[in-house]
């Protein structure tokens, strides 16, 4: 699974606590801190990112003629405008895995099971937060602060870009076909049939789902389990893909579901590797 992560993560653009960690600056930091660090990092990071391109794009603007074309039909403020929501599409589910890794929580005993339950320490009922295992989860610190974050974070940063994308499409329905809404957002609808300009609204969710699958993964204790959860997400979307075939070439539907059909067979066929195959040595001898 933790390679599997790490795969999804640079795919998505999610933040990849095997690559990289912004804990790595303060090494010097007990376990909470550096929990802290690693949160408000993933969260905010993606804002100075933006606004950083922001800037950047605001001054070449001035500098090269490379945009003139640009600048003789749209105004500084729109450009910005366009440029600050192609950032948040791109950054997207970045955002996503750090506001749902405030509810990722892991168990480790349970106090009932194994040879010696009554020396088992780490038997918390909700579990352990996964981005700082020496933190219970929804108790003290982790209820009273990071779990308001979280809920911020997932309304804000998970639900608000795919809700401002459709409203914003909405709105302009009627005038989706004329010059000036298509020479600011046709990024947003073009490729998509007329009755689907929509659907970059539910490709984010699509975006979400996957995100929150290998975030609350890793809570589960059997990789099989966490294999399958993976492969009934894929399942699930390619079924949506196929069955409304938003694209307005089909090729792109095509190409869609044999990547999804190609990442549901590897995963499938990761089984092999961790489902056992009949009893164990020590199961014979007991027999």
């Amino acid at each position: 699974m933790a390679k599997l992560s790490g795969a999804l993560s640079a795919v998505t653009g999610a933040e990849s606590v095997i690559a990289f960690s912004y804990s790595c600056f303060f090494p010097a930091d007990s376990s909470d801190g550096q929990a802290r660090t690693q949160l408000l990092g993933a969260l905010l990071v993606p804002f100075a990112v933006i606004a950083t391109s922001m800037i950047i794009w605001g001054v070449s603007s001035n500098l090269y003629r490379v945009l003139s074309q640009a600048d003789a039909t749209l105004g500084l403020r729109t450009q910005l405008r366009v440029l600050g929501i192609i950032a948040v599409f791109i950054l997207y589910p970045s955002w996503a895995q750090a506001a749902l890794s405030v509810f990722a929580c892991y168990k480790i005993d349970d106090g009932k099971t194994g040879l010696y339950p009554q020396n088992q320490k780490a038997a918390w009922r909700n579990g352990y937060w996964v981005r700082d295992m020496s933190q219970e989860c929804y108790t003290g610190v982790h209820l009273r602060l990071y779990v308001p974050i979280g809920i911020t974070a997932v309304l804000v940063l998970c639900f608000g870009p795919p809700l401002a994308s459709l409203l914003l499409l909405w709105r302009r329905r009627a005038a989706l076909s004329s010059k000036r809404v298509h020479q600011r957002y046709n990024f947003l609808y073009t490729r998509y049939k007329p009755r689907f300009f929509w659907w970059e609204s539910v490709l984010m969710l699509e975006e979400l789902a996957l995100v929150a699958v290998e975030v609350f993964g890793r809570g589960l204790k059997s990789v099989t389990h966490q294999i399958l959860v993976m492969l009934a997400a894929f399942i699930v979307i390619s079924a949506i893909n196929i069955a409304c075939k938003p694209n307005r070439l089909t090729i792109i539907t095509m190409l869609e579901f044999m990547s999804m059909t190609i990442l549901s067979l590897t995963v499938s066929l990761s089984l092999f590797f961790v489902v056992d195959d009949g009893l164990s040595a020590a199961d014979k001898v007991e027999k």
